[in-house]
């Protein structure tokens, strides 16, 4: 939208009719940009199970609050020592007879205050693909994944 009426255009010159006519450009080609930033915004993947991912302030990814919830809850009990070897998504090779089938990669690994190895994983839905790797972490690590309801 123009703040100038056609009969103002008509009494400026050429030059002064370019460089409104360059504006006007201008700000169509943002409002195009500002579109279609918003359109990939909107159209990114989205978790299928509805779950938002963030960013924490110290600048560490959650794929959804209640883990990053946990991650908090398990940075203070080990700041207060009642854990130690905090590792934040610590990953797994599930390999058999040499062959890499595929990785786990879980939210958390701590030692707790018994001196026990506990991997652990915060789930609100346990999918047939994590069931199976639980069962391969078991079976290959002899890790029993420790997992914390959302």
């Amino acid at each position: 939208m123009s703040r100038y009426k056609p009969a103002d255009l008509e009494r400026l010159g050429d030059s002064a009719r370019r460089q409104i006519d360059l504006a006007r450009l201008a700000m169509r080609c943002q409002d195009k940009l500002k579109a279609e930033r918003e359109a990939s915004r909107l159209s990114c993947k989205r978790n299928k199970f509805g779950a938002k991912s963030y960013t924490d302030a110290d600048g560490t990814f959650h794929a959804s609050k209640a883990e990053g919830t946990r991650w908090h809850e398990l940075k203070m009990l080990h700041r207060s020592g009642r854990i130690t070897n905090l590792i934040h998504q610590p990953s797994f090779d599930l390999e058999i007879n040499g062959v890499l089938i595929c990785r786990y990669r879980a939210d958390a690994e701590y030692i707790d205050a018994d001196g026990q190895r506990i991997v652990e994983d915060v789930k609100g839905v346990r999918t047939p693909l994590y069931r199976l790797k639980r069962k391969l972490m078991a079976a290959i690590h002899g890790i029993t994944i420790t997992e914390v309801g959302a």
